[in-house]
């Protein structure tokens, strides 16, 4: 009795076996899964959650998704930023560190060739005039942007100037940051996994089962924090407004600097509009990129704004216009 129950439990657990394997090779062939962001170039930080793991990383999906972060940490191609004339320090989430990307098409490094191409006797050379510092990392919120910005300023230098992008995502990302969601992220070096790391990220980041089921529990966790977020912010109207806290924190530590803000927002939305317009009320510089974009739109239809992949963002025409629209308002600022 125990012998036929044994090998009915043997036959069960094999058809189990095989029912999944079959499962998870369907879904990898005919329906893949793939997460916006790149969390094998994360490891483990204790003030911020998570943070860029310095090297080259490259992953290929059904689009690119690449990432230069040198020896101190940030998404440069320079291996610092020793001989540049002034700092600018570029702080925000995706759409500043270029999600969906080559890493050469996001708007700091567009900006970068804007700022320090000049034409010498009829050629155009690369001078060191400013060295564009990317801080934004996927999922940041404005919180972690400015934890980044103090950090750097000890770490490398007071910027001259500050671009701040913010995101219809950031009330989340900050409530997620505040309550300790982004502490439990399975990045490296998480002590809160220990050895289990490379197992768990086996099954919820390789496998397509495993992917679901992450995707689930994000799902549900991020549903939570918008309403929390909500509830707190329930008296304001846009994402914008609510991140204003926290922008005039990063406008106090910069006049502590003496750096200038620049503000811009990444969508062309209510919160681009709240604030553009809060921006000049307080007489603050705001890089105003969105008639450049609709301009543009109007004139070549076909065009499309966002990436055909799963990481959608922008192509890298709007963020030339973005890095376009800052360069503006920098030789506002110097003059």
């Amino acid at each position: 009795m125990k012998k036929r129950w044994f090998v009915n439990f043997l036959i069960s657990f094999f058809v189990i076996l095989i029912t999944i394997g079959v499962f998870e090779i369907a879904l990898r062939l005919f329906a893949p899964l793939h997460f916006t962001g790149f969390t094998d170039a994360f490891h483990y930080d204790p003030d911020l959650g998570y943070k860029a793991m310095p090297g080259h990383h490259l992953s290929l999906t059904d689009y690119q998704q690449e990432m230069y972060v040198n020896a101190i940490g940030t998404i440069n191609f320079q291996r610092d930023f020793q001989g540049y004339k002034n700092l600018v320090f570029a702080v925000g989430d995706s759409y500043t560190q270029g999600t969906g990307l080559p890493a050469d098409a996001s708007y700091p490094f567009q900006l970068d060739l804007m700022l320090n191409l000049y034409n010498h006797k009829g050629r155009y050379r690369y001078s060191k005039d400013y060295g564009i510092v990317n801080l934004g990392l996927a999922a940041y919120g404005g919180e972690q942007s400015y934890i980044v910005l103090k950090r750097y300023i000890n770490l490398i230098g007071k910027p001259k100037l500050i671009l701040y992008m913010g995101c219809d995502n950031d009330p989340v990302d900050d409530q997620l940051f505040r309550s300790g969601i982004r502490h439990k992220n399975i990045v490296k070096d998480n002590p809160r996994y220990g050895v289990l790391y490379h197992p768990i990220r086996l099954v919820f980041y390789k496998s397509e089962i495993g992917k679901r089921f992450r995707y689930v529990i994000q799902e549900k966790v991020i549903r939570k924090s918008a309403a929390n977020s909500a509830s707190v912010d329930s008296g304001h109207q846009t994402a914008a407004h609510t991140q204003i806290p926290i922008i005039e924190k990063v406008i106090a530590l910069a006049k502590e600097n003496g750096s200038t803000v620049i503000l811009s927002w990444s969508g062309m939305n209510a919160s681009y509009d709240y604030l553009k317009e809060w921006a000049i009320i307080n007489n603050i510089q705001f890089a105003d990129w969105q008639p450049l974009v609709n301009d543009i739109s109007e004139n070549i239809v076909d065009l499309p704004l966002d990436n055909p992949h799963s990481g959608l963002h922008y192509r890298t025409w709007v963020n030339s216009m973005i890095a376009q629209s800052f360069n503006n308002e920098i030789q506002k600022a110097a003059k």
